[in-house]
């Protein structure tokens, strides 16, 4: 995976679908996104951690 926490992941699926790409990549991101949380990698800013 790419990038270094959740946020990014949540990002980039609303972009694919904001850009009218393929679901499926949406949800692959998603599901990447979910990995991270369970890892705790989860960030809502610099230097900030939820």
């Amino acid at each position: 995976m790419k990038g270094d926490n959740a946020t990014t992941w949540i990002g980039m699926a609303a972009s694919e679908l904001l850009h009218g790409g393929d679901i499926g990549a949406a949800l692959a991101f998603l599901a990447d996104a979910e990995v991270l949380v369970t890892m705790g990698r989860v960030a809502d800013g610099p230097g900030h951690g939820c």
